[in-house]
């Protein structure tokens, strides 16, 4: 399985899920994000491709005064 192929599936999977799922790597940009991330916090899709900080992302949910959970 080549990994383009793994990444569609695991998009199609994670498409599925009821919650906002965002993964950022050690420099803290995101490197991986569901959809329904972009639909619940109110943020593009193209923005979130761009691998934004951590900042970028949470600034705009502080504003919104969206709950956050974190998963550590």
């Amino acid at each position: 399985m080549d990994i383009q192929q793994l990444r569609e599936e695991q998009e199609l999977i994670l498409s599925q899920v009821d919650n906002a799922i965002a993964l950022f790597d050690k420099s803290q940009h995101l490197v991986f994000f569901n959809h329904k991330l972009a639909q619940m916090w109110g943020i593009s899709i193209s923005e979130l491709r761009e691998k934004p900080h951590f900042t970028e992302v949470f600034a705009p949910v502080v504003e919104q005064g969206i709950l956050v959970e974190s998963a550590v």
